[in-house]
């Protein structure tokens, strides 16, 4: 017999009430376990330490972090870089691949269109800033960092840019806006170098500080600085609207973690066992040896392999050497590194075929022809913010004297008023869309 939230049970003549479970409680808690089984509302992880980094795994829920590396690594990318820079300089594939990308495009150049006269002032500013070796610098920082940031040193006399500052991208926030014409504003932390050239007594620095404007000079003495939209060289590698740069070695980051861990533990295993462990198996039924003999015997092997000349053991009878667990038998990084080279190259894009000797014809062209796009899209994409956007347009202007009143930090009221206004108007643009036409 049932009542509401009782239940009546009769046994021989005694009558029990108990309590019952409301109805529908028992579907909601088992679809609440379900949840927090999916969700993770009752997960289980572990932590450890690999390298310069302490790792998380989470082992709760199916669907309980959004990413394949959620909760192995920091979702930042500014703590990511650190990985990314550790690929560059330790993993053959993604090392190699950035170096040969940002060298491979660049060679000599000359500048045509005008007369030799005009050209002469553009070919000053590109001989001073060491284009030859700055376009492959900024083109690593491009790949490896995602962005690359410094600024541009301008004469006005000369009107012609003298040098340029590398800032670390560790150093720089930068504020990216919500218009699509508009520089990000980037604000720039004191290094310790910058804070060693200010205060250097070496004649070098000494003269360098002599050239250089006093407001720059000023402006670096300060703890954070803004950097000037006109004169900052700020090129970054944005991939999805709206969010912020990505490194090109991103996509090596499942790879690069995988053949991490298993070279570590490969180190390991060689530092504890480099050879097969040595069974000696000693008695019978006729005899058997005593602790101490067996001790003796040991010795004896043990001493016989630091002999280099040669040694030589005896024992009774009945005495068996076996090499059990060889040194290799364990999971080497060795054993997948032709599999994880795969992986790398497709992750970054590069065909296989392009690198490797083993393939036809057909697939060497088509990778070559892949890799020759790719690398002339890079160029030109680079090209355009280093010097179109940015040296010639401001090596062509007339108006100058916005340039100089702070090279490195701001500009004034009315300079800012008009670049927010008219999307990089500032400093003479009508000149330069004249020269352009005239080029």
């Amino acid at each position: 017999m049932f009542s509401d939230g009782r239940r009546f049970s009769v046994t021989g003549n005694k009558l029990t009430v108990s309590r019952t479970q409301p109805s529908g409680s028992k579907t909601v808690l088992g679809r609440a376990k379900e949840e927090a089984f999916i969700y993770g509302g009752a997960s289980m992880g572990v932590g450890f330490n690999a390298g310069n980094t302490n790792m998380q795994i989470s082992a709760g829920g199916m669907i309980q972090q959004v990413g394949l590396l959620a909760g192995l690594v920091p979702q930042n990318e500014k703590l990511l870089r650190k990985f990314y820079r550790d690929i560059y300089y330790y993993d053959s594939v993604g090392g190699s691949a950035a170096d040969m990308l940002s060298t491979f495009p660049y060679s000599e150049f000359t500048l045509t269109g005008v007369d030799q006269k005009r050209v002469d002032k553009y070919v000053e500013s590109m001989v001073r800033l060491n284009i030859r070796q700055l376009m492959p610098s900024v083109t690593l920082g491009y790949l490896v960092d995602g962005e690359y940031c410094s600024s541009l040193i301008f004469n006005q006399k000369e009107k012609v840019f003298v040098d340029l500052i590398n800032y670390p991208v560790d150093d720089c926030v930068v504020e990216h806006l919500a218009f699509q014409g508009l520089d990000p504003i980037i604000t720039v932390k004191t290094n310790e170098a910058l804070r060693r050239f200010i205060m250097s007594s070496n004649r070098q620095a000494v003269a360098l500080r002599a050239v250089l404007p006093k407001s720059l000079l000023q402006v670096l003495q300060e703890p954070n600085f803004e950097l000037d939209p006109l004169t900052a060289l700020y090129v970054a590698r944005r991939t999805i609207p709206g969010s912020e740069p990505l490194s090109w070695l991103k996509r090596m980051l499942p790879a690069y973690l995988f053949e991490r861990t298993l070279f570590r533990s490969t180190l390991v295993e060689a530092q504890r066992r480099v050879r097969a462990m040595l069974h000696i198996a000693m008695g019978d039924d006729t005899h058997e040896f005593t602790p101490e003999e067996m001790a003796e015997t040991v010795n004896q092997f043990q001493l016989a392999d630091q002999d280099p000349l040669g040694a030589v053991v005896g024992t009774r009878n009945n005495v068996t050497a076996t090499e059990v667990r060889q040194g290799g038998d364990f999971w080497k990084w060795t054993d997948v590194t032709d599999q994880l080279k795969d992986i790398k190259l497709r992750g970054l894009g590069i065909s296989e075929a392009f690198l490797s000797g083993d393939s036809n014809y057909s697939n060497v062209e088509t990778g070559m022809s892949v890799f020759m796009e790719n690398t002339d899209t890079l160029r030109s994409n680079i090209t355009y913010e280093v010097l179109t956007n940015k040296v010639l347009r401001t090596t062509s202007s007339r108006k100058a004297k916005r340039l100089t009143r702070n090279r490195v930090v701001g500009c004034s009221s009315s300079c800012r008023t008009t670049m927010t206004s008219t999307s990089r108007q500032c400093a003479g643009t009508s000149d330069w869309k004249r020269s352009r036409k005239r080029t």
